[in-house]
């Protein structure tokens, strides 16, 4: 009777739950069916089509959990910290994605000095407390997967490989530890993705070597213990169930202005519908101040090869298939973010995953420009048609005389004080686990 069911029944066009599009049919010859092909594809497409699917799969979950009382089903766990996924470093494919992006810094560099016509710096060696790229510093944060907060003994993504893959893969970059700066309290009950109103530690964990201005050393979380050290004004609360956290954004003593929290509305995020058990939505709120409200972004439309403008924050994202596109729009291959009231002129360049869309806009007080880059979307190798690397000597106009001097006006002289750009890596151990995806060397 389900067979028959499923036979006149179409599938859906999309599994809304599991935001992916069904397997297809596969197509039946003699030479598929002879190299098991067939066989192979029409189970998925059978598993994926049949009818009252959602429905099944809330019983075997259900079964799982409530039943047996395991503690994970499918890699897939789920505890007081919510629902997460068990995120091992594959070594192998950590030290590929690594030496890609390695690669791309390294040639970016020389792209940097000869587009921008400067004597700009090269990569320095492993040694030196920042090496500069073309007038760039470069520095690289590994994101913690959410795991290794929950409460489970169970293998998952380990720090310290992390750091010792950092070090024997990248040259000339400056490592960022982000442990300490978050618990299972910062990241989305349902998602994988961490909280942008709860990064107040990787704020200022970042700031403490990257000297932009949030803060300082002081002001990351250490262990279960958080304090807001020179960032007056984090209210570092405690996280959700009394979970140790890296600290709720309410309001930045150290930002050019102090920010509003706001509410967008209820999600779900990936991990629910994976896991296809009824569970407590979550919240998505966000960070918004006069120098996020004065911003402006864009964003590299493949089709046309134009960027083209782009909400911050994109409310229209809530009813569509990933609510986390709320942020910055989703994914994109290049995003540039102006701030035209930063006290200086400096600029950061993020590599990243969709980590960096909410962490972006908390950052823009900061930087007179903010450039997104998604090597799953874009080639390393086109970029140089839309992005230069400035060089610390890049000229700055003079201002005008006040002497009234016409000839000084508008000549261009070299500002020694400029601070270089900074490169950002920022990348989570999900994405590393896929050199596959990364079109960067």
């Amino acid at each position: 009777g389900l067979l028959l069911v499923s036979s006149v029944v179409a599938p859906p066009a999309v599994l809304v739950s599991e935001r992916r599009p069904p397997a297809e049919a596969p197509s039946f010859s003699a030479e598929t069916v002879r190299t098991g092909q067939f066989m192979s594809k029409f189970e998925n497409y059978a598993a994926d089509s049949f009818a009252f699917r959602e429905g099944f799969r809330t019983i075997k979950a259900f079964t799982a959990f409530e039943i047996f009382r395991q503690t994970d089903m499918g890699g897939l766990y789920m505890d007081a910290t919510g629902i997460g996924k068990f995120e091992r470093i594959d070594e192998k494919s950590f030290r590929e994605s690594l030496r890609k992006l390695n690669s791309f810094a390294h040639g970016f560099a020389k792209a940097g000095e000869s587009m921008d016509g400067a004597t700009g710096r090269a990569i320095g060696d492993a040694n030196t407390p920042t090496a500069t790229a073309g007038g760039a510093n470069l520095y690289f944060a590994v994101i913690p997967d959410k795991s290794m907060y929950a409460r489970h003994d169970y293998p998952t993504y380990d720090p310290k490989i992390a750091c010792g893959l950092l070090e024997d893969e990248l040259q000339g970059f400056q490592a960022i530890d982000l442990t300490d700066a978050l618990g299972a309290g910062d990241y989305y009950r349902t998602d994988l993705h961490w909280d942008q109103t709860r990064l107040a530690g990787v704020v200022a964990a970042l700031d403490e070597k990257m000297e932009f201005g949030g803060g300082g050393s002081e002001a990351n979380g250490s262990g279960s213990e958080v304090n807001g050290g020179a960032l007056d004004g984090y209210d570092l609360s405690a996280g959700v169930g009394g979970v140790p956290n890296g600290g709720e954004i309410s309001v930045i003593g150290g930002a050019p202005d102090s920010y509003e929290i706001l509410t967008a509305g209820k999600w779900n995020g990936v991990y629910a519908g994976q896991l296809a058990l009824p569970v407590p939505p979550d919240t998505m709120r966000y960070a918004e101040n006069e120098a996020v409200r004065g911003a402006a972004a864009k964003a590299l439309d493949p089709n046309t090869g134009e960027m083209k403008p782009l909400p911050i924050y994109d409310k229209t994202a809530l009813t569509g298939i990933d609510p986390y596109n709320f942020f910055l729009g989703g994914p994109q291959p290049l995003i540039t973010i102006e701030n035209p009231n930063a006290k200086q002129r400096r600029e950061l360049y993020i590599c990243r995953d969709s980590f960096g869309s909410s962490l972006a806009p908390l950052l823009i007080p900061y930087y007179s420009k903010i450039t997104l880059i998604d090597f799953r979307y874009i080639d390393s190798r086109v970029l140089p048609q839309y992005i230069t690397l400035p060089s610390e000597h890049e000229p700055e106009q003079s201002p005008q005389n006040t002497q009234g001097n016409p000839s000084s006006a508008g000549q261009s002289t070299t500002n020694p004080s400029k601070p270089p750009a900074d490169i950002l890596f920022l990348y989570s151990p999900e994405v590393l686990n896929q050199p596959t995806t990364l079109l960067a060397g």
